[in-house]
């Protein structure tokens, strides 16, 4: 997650939806005084910190952790433990633990952002995302005895932009068609026209879901994945209007 004093806005990232590529984008425009948390420890999480720092020409992960003089009695035992206290800010925080941090005046005062994808399409890159042990044989059948047992994890996203049981974005950009509202934030918040014209070379996060596993063939014959998803991600779904497979 990012939140950028000098840009005043926070983006709030949710999981399997380019997070981490959006990131990577912002990462050339940020200031110093600017919270950047890491990606996390995995070989891939390290291949995407190289590209950020490239991309960015040095800023990488900054103002996360947590000062000495927030530290409780928990980070003091860890410490003692020779363990690093919890990080103030973390990957994929929610609004409600980022506004806590940060205090109500400068979070309600900053802009919000955050990307949003159509839950059936998340569960798919999930899926093909999850390590072998979790995820079972890599098939349309893996999928559905996967997606059944999982499908409550979808709504995690939903939850991370609630505050007080509201959605508390300013800007909500859409997966499948981002180009709008990236434009929208661009002006917004006063970033520079290279934020568009000047992506990252690699994608982050790619190459693990193949291009035959799209919404309409994991989702065909399979009314009870739709209706697990239905049942989990009802607010979302209504709220975006999100696409729901066979409705049409």
């Amino acid at each position: 997650m990012i939140v950028s004093h000098k840009h005043k806005f926070i983006f709030i990232k949710n999981g399997k939806v380019g997070g981490t590529s959006f990131e990577t984008r912002l990462s050339p425009f940020l200031g110093n005084q600017d919270v950047v948390t890491p990606f996390g420890v995995v070989a891939e999480d390290q291949l995407d910190e190289q590209d950020r720092l490239k991309h960015s020409g040095g800023i990488g992960p900054q103002n996360y952790e947590k000062p000495l003089l927030r530290w409780q009695l928990t980070d003091i035992s860890r410490y003692l433990r020779g363990k690093k206290p919890l990080p103030l800010f973390y990957n994929h925080m929610s609004a409600s633990e980022c506004r806590s941090v940060l205090g109500e005046q400068i979070f309600d005062s900053y802009l919000k952002i955050a990307i949003i994808r159509e839950p059936f399409d998340t569960s798919i890159s999930l899926y093909f995302w999850s390590q072998p042990s979790e995820r079972g044989p890599i098939s349309k059948e893996g999928f559905e005895e996967w997606l059944l047992n999982n499908a409550l994890r979808l709504k995690d996203n939903w939850d991370k932009i609630l505050i007080n049981e509201k959605v508390c974005l300013d800007i909500a950009v859409p997966f499948e068609n981002p180009v709008s509202e990236l434009k929208n934030f661009k002006e917004r918040v006063g970033l520079p026209s290279a934020f568009l014209s000047n992506p990252p070379k690699r994608r982050a996060k790619s190459g693990f879901r193949p291009r035959w596993a799209t919404v309409d063939f994991m989702f065909a014959d399979f009314p009870e994945g739709v209706v697990a998803i239905q049942k989990s991600c009802a607010e979302q779904i209504d709220f975006f209007k999100h696409t729901v497979p066979g409705s049409n």
